[in-house]
């Protein structure tokens, strides 16, 4: 329980804030800058214009805000979980970038999930990928018991869709 409050709980605020405040009042637009730098592989973007260098590090640092505040819950303050905070934020986001590039190599567009059997694995993947890059990391920074990181895995994979259907039922984001 103790890494879903540490780190759990910042994550699903950090994007919350991201998608619903951060992205459509394009706050802090000097940093939507495109990580591919708008490269291309053939006629295609290497990973899309919507993975940008505000999205990595605004979720980075709002993850870096609200961590230090839910460790007083588990564990105490300190600084040591602003920097895991930041840095699970970060590789929550980084997490996205193998599954688009993959998408975008087999032509599906961006925020796209492709149709049929193809369709329903990139929706699989889509709810999966950050969670699953983030948990890695967090194993790696603080080694917890196998059962909390199933904890964090899960409620992050259903909370990951939670905010999705939140943000195509309010307009924040189309499929």
């Amino acid at each position: 329980m103790e890494i879903l409050v540490v780190y759990g709980i910042p994550l699903f605020l950090a994007n919350l804030v991201h998608q619903v405040l951060i992205i459509p009042n394009n706050l802090f637009s000097t940093f939507t800058i495109p990580i591919d730098a708008g490269w291309k592989i053939g006629s295609s973007s290497i990973f899309g214009s919507r993975k940008t260098i505000r999205g990595v590090l605004s979720v980075a640092f709002l993850s870096a805000v609200f961590t230090p505040f839910c460790a007083l819950f588990a564990t105490g303050p300190g600084i040591y979980f602003v920097l895991t905070g930041f840095l699970v934020g970060a590789v929550y986001m980084l997490g996205e970038l193998p599954n688009s590039f993959l998408k975008r190599r087999i032509g599906i567009p961006e925020s796209g999930r492709g149709s049929g059997l193809l369709g329903f694995f990139f929706l699989g993947v889509d709810h999966i990928d950050s969670v699953l890059v983030a948990t890695v990391a967090i194993y790696f920074i603080e080694h917890p018991p196998v059962q909390q990181l199933l904890l964090f895995f899960c409620a992050g994979i259903l909370a990951h869709s939670a905010v999705n259907i939140f943000l195509q039922h309010y307009g924040y984001k189309s499929f």
